[in-house]
């Protein structure tokens, strides 16, 4: 499926928008399966308004530019290779044609946001993951435990649930969490979303 066009701020609660994101290429992104494209220069816009579209199959189910709105001498086809990064403004208008081709292209989004930065949206958790917090920015929550079995392992996994930060305040709230419950309202949020996109409901 396709991407629209879009500026990653328009969907993120924060005040004020120092994020950057970066984007590592796991397999070859080019053209032929639907690299990231952006328009030069636009990270000097400001974060338009956000408008829901499934008229049309695209991944977000939404958009903030159309293509009437874009000047296509300036778009930038973004091809990379295994390993290469791209680094994004979040004001750059972006998106990304489907993948027609036979070629995954997977790639991994990680990214760095000051803790100087207010998360608006009191149900949107927020962790710190390194430095220290700043008095009266964010309420910042505990790291999730490693639930053996559930979750993917990873290196240091062993020991993750007596390194993890943790506040006291938290650890009832992870005590009585029902993993499978929650799985269950992530797959039936999931699967109203594609049914949104016109897609289909895989068979259990």
């Amino acid at each position: 499926m396709a991407v629209l066009w879009h500026q990653d701020g328009s969907y993120w609660p924060l005040r004020p928008m120092n994020v950057l994101t970066m984007w590592l290429a796991i397999d070859d992104s080019d053209t032929e399966n639907g690299c990231l494209r952006v328009i030069r220069g636009s990270h000097t816009n400001e974060l338009a308004q956000l408008k829901d579209d499934v008229s049309v199959v695209n991944v977000l189910g939404s958009y903030t530019h159309r293509d009437e709105d874009i000047d296509q001498s300036k778009i930038v086809d973004v091809v990379l290779k295994p390993g290469d990064i791209s680094i994004h403004h979040p004001n750059i208008i972006h998106g990304s044609e489907a993948n027609t081709s036979n070629r995954r292209r997977c790639g991994l989004t990680i990214r760095y946001i000051s803790p100087t930065t207010q998360c608006l949206d009191p149900k949107q958790p927020v962790m710190m993951m390194r430095g220290s917090p700043i008095d009266g920015i964010n309420k910042y929550r505990s790291w999730p435990k490693y639930r053996s079995g559930y979750d993917l392992p990873f290196d240091g996994c062993e020991t993750w649930n007596e390194r993890r930060k943790i506040v006291d305040e938290d650890e009832e709230y992870f005590q009585r969490t029902d993993y499978d419950v929650m799985e269950n309202e992530i797959k039936t949020d999931l699967f109203e979303f594609i049914s949104r996109l016109g897609g289909k409901k895989a068979a259990n």
